[in-house]
């Protein structure tokens, strides 16, 4: 997945969730996320490609998680 289509992807599941009425905090802290980082990719400010931030979007369903061979590379915990 691109950059672009990364960011839209991330979009969409934000969109879900705000119509849905979810609480950014309550869901960071559901599922394990520091809220900065969840509020970072609601805003935009990270690109989502690795880290946190990746581990982010991939529970809010906005990217797939990647293969168990390739999670080192992008950032998903082993």
């Amino acid at each position: 997945m691109r950059g672009r289509e990364r960011r839209e992807a991330v979009a969409a599941a934000v969109a879900r969730y705000r119509a849905a009425g979810v609480r950014w905090s309550d869901w960071a802290r559901a599922h394990g996320f520091k809220y900065q980082a969840v509020r970072d990719v609601v805003r935009g400010r990270s690109a989502c490609s690795h880290g946190e931030a990746f581990r982010v979007a991939v529970a809010m369903g906005a990217i797939p998680e990647p293969p168990p061979e390739l999670r080192h590379l992008s950032g998903g915990r082993p």
